[in-house]
C-alpha cells in the first residue's frame, strides 16, 4: 500500500471519531472572541483587560490555559508549552509596548506574505519581550492560528512542523534552516497546510492538525524526534577523505588533549537537538569517540555542512574501541555496518547496553580544580561509574570522583525540555536550576537517562521535592502538610505559594506519571 493510500486510509478512520464540522464552528467563533480581544482590548488607545478576560484568551490559546469552571467550555490550540505566568507576561509587555503591539498587529492583520515575513523579522529584531519570538515560534504561530484558523496551521512548534514536512514529503525542512525567521514561519504554515492538497484529504487546516496529532498518527512523524521516541543521539561513521588538518592517526590523540570543539557532518544527525554523538572509526572497526553535541549549526553548502558543537571536557575515549561485534549484539543494531547507513539513530536502552556490555577502559577528561585538566581512567562497579585519576587509591576510595556517563547530556536536555525555568517558580537562569531526577539514581540505575523522570528545579525547590516537602499527582501540585508544622515562617510561605499552584505542565506528560507515581508513595511527607 502507497503512502498515500496509507494516510488516506488513517484520515478516513480519524473521522469516525471526530466530527470536523463541529471543529470549524468553534474556531470560527474562538476566532472571532480573540479578534475582539485583540481590537478592543490590546490595540483600542486606553483600553484594558481584565484578569478574567485575559485567562479566557489564554484558554483558547493553551489547552494548560487556567481553567475557570464556571466558564463556557474553550477549546485550547495546543499544548504549547508556555506557563499561565509567561503568558500574562508576554501580553502584558505587547500592551505596554507600542512598537512591538504595531508590528504584531500587521502581522496578524496583513494578507500579503511578504509584508507579514518582513514584520516578523523586525519584531525579532526589536523584540523585548521574553518568549514572544522564541527559537520555536509557538507564541507567533499560536497567535496566527487564533487570528485566522482558515489560514493557519495548529502545528505550531516549527520543529515538528519539519518532522511532518519531512515524513509527508510535503517539502525539505532543511532548506527552511537557510530561511529567515520571518519565512521559516510562513514557508512552513504553507508547506504543512498543503497536506490536504497533497493527500486529498478534504479538511480545514484545523482538522488537519488535529488528525497529525490523532493517536497512531503523532508517533509515524514523531519518529525522529529525540524527546518522543527517546533518541539521545546517534552513531556516526567518522569520513577523513581529503578534509584538511584532519587526519586518521591523530584525531584521538587530538581529542584526548582537548583540542575539539566540534565535528561537522554531511547530514543533522540531532534533528537539531542536543545529544550523545558516538564515532565510529571503520578503520579500526569500532566506537573510538563519545562526546557531547550542546549545539547544531547549519554552515553552508559544502560536503560537511552540519557544525556540531562538542564540549571538549565531556568527550570520552574508547580503548581499546566499542567493537562492531559489540555494536550487533545491541538490540535495534544488528545490521551495522553491513549496508552503506552513514549513522545509526542511538536510543536510550542502545546506549545502556553499549556501556554495560563494554569491558575496555574509558579515558575522560575532567576539570582539575584551578590546574586545568587531568587524564583519568574510568571503572566500572556496582555503584556506576568511578573515575580514578593520579594518585588515587582504588581501595580505599579516597578522592574517588563519582560520574555518570550521561549526566551531563541529562541536565542539557532537562533544562531546554523546562525551557531553562524551574517548574514551581519562576527562576530561569541555568547558574540556579538543577536537572532533578524524580526517581533518584539510588534507586533505579536503569531510569538516570530517561528524560521522563527529569525536572527543571531550582536548588530550594529541588531540596524540598528530594524531601518530600512538594509532590505531583495528576499534575496537580501537593506540597505537604509538614511545611506547616515548622516554625519557620518561609517554609510556611512555600506552602502558601505552593498551593496556589493549580497544576504543572510536564513536557513529557503521561511518560513521567509513573516516576511521579512512585515519588508520591514512596518519598512525599503526607503530614498529618
Amino acid at each position: 500500500m502507497s503512502k498515500r493510500d496509507t494516510v488516506r486510509n488513517l484520515f478516513n478512520e480519524f473521522l469516525r471519531s471526530h466530527d470536523a464540522r463541529i471543529t470549524n464552528e468553534t474556531w470560527k467563533k474562538q476566532s472571532e472572541e480573540f479578534r475582539a480581544f485583540w481590537r478592543d482590548k490590546i490595540m483600542a488607545s486606553g483600553s484594558s483587560y481584565s484578569d478574567n478576560e485575559l485567562n479566557r484568551i489564554i484558554q483558547i490559546l493553551d489547552v494548560k490555559g487556567r481553567r475557570d469552571p464556571n466558564d463556557d467550555h474553550v477549546e485550547g490550540a495546543a499544548f504549547v508549552q508556555i506557563y499561565q505566568g509567561d503568558w500574562e507576561n508576554i501580553f502584558s509587555g505587547i500592551k505596554g509596548n507600542p512598537e512591538v503591539k504595531e508590528k504584531l498587529n500587521k502581522i496578524l492583520t496583513s494578507n500579503d506574505d511578504s509584508s507579514i515575513i518582513n514584520a516578523i523579522n523586525e519584531l525579532q529584531r526589536i523584540n523585548p519581550v521574553k518568549k514572544l519570538t522564541c527559537i520555536s515560534a509557538v507564541v507567533i504561530n499560536d497567535l496566527l492560528f487564533a487570528y485566522n484558523p482558515d489560514k493557519y496551521t495548529s502545528v505550531m512548534s516549527l520543529f515538528e512542523r519539519n518532522h511532518i514536512i519531512d515524513y509527508f514529503d510535503l517539502g525539505d525542512s532543511s532548506e527552511l534552516e537557510e530561511k529567515s525567521y520571518g519565512e521559516s514561519i510562513v514557508e512552513s504554515n504553507k508547506l504543512v497546510v498543503s497536506l490536504g492538497r497533497t493527500y486529498g484529504l478534504q479538511a480545514s487546516a484545523r482538522t488537519q492538525a488535529e488528525f497529525l496529532y490523532s493517536r497512531g498518527v503523532k508517533n509515524l512523524w514523531r519518529e525522529g524526534d529525540p524527546y518522543s521516541s527517546e533518541i539521545i543521539g546517534a552513531i556516526a561513521f567518522i569520513k577523513f577523505g581529503d578534509i584538511p588538518q584532519v587526519y586518521s592517526d591523530e584525531y584521538i590523540d587530538e581529542f584526548r588533549r582537548g583540542e575539539w570543539d566540534h565535528w561537522n557532518t554531511p547530514k543533522d544527525y540531532m534533528r537539531g537537538a542536543p545529544g550523545i554523538l558516538l564515532l565510529y572509526d571503520p578503520d579500526r572497526k569500532g566506537i573510538t569517540i563519545q562526546a557531547e553535541v550542546t549545539n547544531i549549526k547549519k554552515q553552508g553548502s559544502g560536503n560537511f555542512p552540519y557544525k556540531n558543537a562538542i564540549d571538549p571536557d565531556s568527550v570520552i575515549i574508547f580503548d581499546p574501541p566499542i567493537s562492531r561485534e559489540t555494536i550487533r549484539n545491541v538490540a535495534g543494531l544488528e545490521s551495522f555496518a553491513r549496508g552503506q547507513t552513514p549513522k545509526y539513530n542511538l536510543k536510550r536502552h542502545m546506549f545502556d547496553d553499549l556501556m554495560n556490555n563494554y569491558n575496555g577502559k574509558l579515558i575522560s577528561r575532567v576539570r582539575s580544580g584551578q590546574s586545568g585538566h587531568k587524564q583519568y581512567s574510568l571503572q566500572k562497579d556496582d555503584d556506576g561509574i568511578k573515575i580514578i585519576g593520579d594518585g588515587v587509591d582504588p581501595q580505599t576510595g579516597e578522592a574517588v570522583v563519582q560520574t555518570r556517563l550521561f549526566q551531563s547530556a541529562f541536565r542539557n536536555s532537562i533544562l531546554k525540555l523546562f525551557d531553562h525555568k524551574c517548574l514551581f517558580c519562576d527562576i530561569d537562569s541555568d547558574l540556579l536550576l538543577v536537572a532533578a531526577h524524580i526517581k533518584p539514581f539510588s534507586a533505579d540505575h536503569s531510569s538516570a537517562g530517561d528524560f521522563a523522570n527529569g525536572l527543571a528545579l531550582c536548588h530550594i525547590h529541588h531540596s524540598l521535592f528530594d524531601k518530600g516537602f512538594i509532590s505531583i499527582k495528576d499534575g496537580a501540585v501537593i506540597p505537604s502538610k509538614g511545611l506547616i508544622s515548622t516554625e519557620s515562617d518561609f517554609l510556611n510561605e512555600q506552602y502558601n505559594e505552593l498551593s496556589r499552584l493549580s497544576y504543572v505542565n510536564l513536557p513529557r506528560g503521561e511518560k513521567s506519571e509513573k516516576y511521579l507515581k512512585w515519588h508520591y508513595n514512596n518519598v512525599f511527607d503526607h503530614g498529618i
